[in-house]
């Protein structure tokens, strides 16, 4: 199958990065409501990692300010995404019920909950990584059905897997080793003059092998909702229960990527994305009262109620996938 390519790395000096974390705290240091800005994770692969920043926000305050679209281009880059955000009252919370460790101090007051985070409940812990993989495996469906691969994403996010499989005990999979065989291509880009066909030739397989762990893993875990009906997770994304993996494309446009000149590829993506839905089927499990999962939907609704007043500024520290209703 032959594919098109999207989002492709650019190298860029491991000190811009810095320089474009300056940019965004000269900015906020001056706004009242911030209380801390940190750095989540580290910059392992200039040109390809991404920055992502905490903003903790004092009680009852928050921002509606779109940060990324303040900063220059070349910071833009290094944003993949919009800054997260989140009030003080909701960082325990947030501890407890994500996944993200590795916070480095930038600004303003510490949190020692940050420099040793409690140790997420195990059962919690496999219900994110398995929603993170279910996330993945929408998103690599959507380039598949495009054939058009978005790369520098899909190297970010296919170096996460590692940490969910070893979450779900998944110790010797082809998986597993495609991982690392895209994370080494990711250690490499820009010296191998090859990396783009290399990542494209074992693309197909890579997703494959995505839908036959998650199949496996719908024989054993449950996702659990609030309801186990019809559940919106994006714009054209619904998720409902199944006794399986089952996945359904609807699309108002016909697939005519040939037919496209290749620098109206993105565009091409993005209307395809538009005008086209998907309907997931997966085991799904209705949450019992005064249990951890219920604690968890509390906290996201929540965080996600937050992320509205912020005006969708700034993204909530939990999972990507949307399980409960805004």
């Amino acid at each position: 199958m032959k594919y098109r390519t999207i989002n492709k790395p650019k190298y860029v000096s491991k000190d811009r990065y810095f320089i474009a974390i300056e940019e965004v705290v000269s900015i906020l240091s001056k706004m009242p409501e911030v209380k801390s800005i940190y750095r989540i994770g580290n910059i392992n692969n200039p040109g390809i990692s991404d920055i992502d920043l905490l903003v903790i926000f004092k009680s009852n305050k928050y921002l509606t300010n779109d940060i990324r679209s303040q900063l220059s281009e070349q910071s833009k880059y290094l944003y993949t995404h919009q800054l997260f955000g989140i009030s003080e009252d909701q960082l325990e919370d947030s501890l407890n019920f994500s996944l993200y460790h590795n916070f480095e101090f930038i600004f303003g007051e510490k949190f020692s909950l940050l420099d040793h985070r409690p140790k997420v409940n195990q059962n919690i812990q496999e219900q994110i990584a398995l929603e993170y993989l279910v996330k993945l495996y929408v998103s690599l469906s959507i380039q598949i059905q495009t054939r058009v691969i978005k790369l520098r994403s899909f190297l970010l996010e296919a170096n996460a897997v590692k940490f969910d499989l070893e979450i779900l005990n998944i110790e010797n999979s082809k998986l597993k080793h495609l991982v690392k065989k895209v994370t080494d291509l990711r250690n490499n880009w820009f010296d191998n003059k090859n990396a783009e066909n290399e990542l494209i030739s074992l693309f197909s397989e890579f997703y494959e092998e995505l839908k036959i762990a998650l199949e496996e893993l719908s024989k054993h875990y449950f996702l659990h909702v609030q309801k186990c009906g019809k559940i919106q997770i994006s714009r054209g994304v619904e998720l409902d229960d199944n006794s399986k993996l089952e996945l359904n494309f609807r699309n108002k446009i016909p697939v005519v990527l040939p037919l496209i000149p290749n620098k109206y590829t993105s565009l091409y993506f993005r209307i395809w994305n538009r005008f086209s839905t998907l309907k997931l089927g997966l085991p799904l499990k209705k949450i019992e009262p005064n249990t951890l999962y219920q604690q968890k939907v509390d906290y996201e609704i929540k965080a996600l109620s937050f992320y509205n007043l912020c005006n969708n500024s700034f993204i909530p520290l939990k999972s990507p996938l949307i399980l409960v209703n805004k």
